[in-house]
């Protein structure tokens, strides 16, 4: 009885060993399995988070070269505006000094005017002086000749 009982006993300790050893290797089978699975699921997360990283990276780039496009395009408006100002501001210099020259010819052309109306003012005067002069040595020979008629007048009287 217990002979049967030891080897019972033995049988059973036996399978337990074999059960836990089972179980152990179950166990690590599962360890294992749960390892493999946190590693599948890190790397997906590693491998989404590489994109993520790619993406926002090709979005910055991206979001850069507009930028840079933008930049370039405000630059070429401003020197185009400036290039523009610059003509306009050319032109009426140019306008300017034009009108400048006009106003000076102008002033040339009134000083002549006005010093023909001058010279024709003074060979008038001059004329009415000459004209004055000679009428004033008319009227002298005329009292000169008066005078000497009435001095023949009075000797032939005497």
């Amino acid at each position: 009885h217990t002979h049967t009982h030891n080897r019972t006993h033995t049988h059973t300790h036996v399978s337990d060993k074999q059960a836990k050893e089972a179980m152990d290797e179950e166990l690590d089978d599962a360890k294992h399995m749960n390892q493999l699975m946190l590693y599948s699921k890190v790397a997906t997360i590693r491998d989404a988070q590489k994109a993520e990283r790619r993406y926002i990276a090709q979005e910055k780039e991206e979001e850069q070269k507009h930028l840079d496009l933008m930049m370039e395009l405000e630059r070429l408006k401003a020197l185009k505006l400036y290039e523009e100002r610059e003509k306009k501001r050319l032109e009426e210099q140019k306008k300017g000094a034009s009108i400048i020259v006009e106003q000076i010819k102008d002033r040339q052309v009134t000083r002549a005017k006005e010093e023909a109306q001058r010279e024709q003012e003074r060979n008038y005067v001059l004329k009415q002086m000459e004209a004055i002069k000679q009428e004033e040595q008319e009227v002298l020979r005329a009292k000169q000749a008066a005078a000497k008629r009435l001095m023949e007048d009075v000797n032939a009287t005497n």
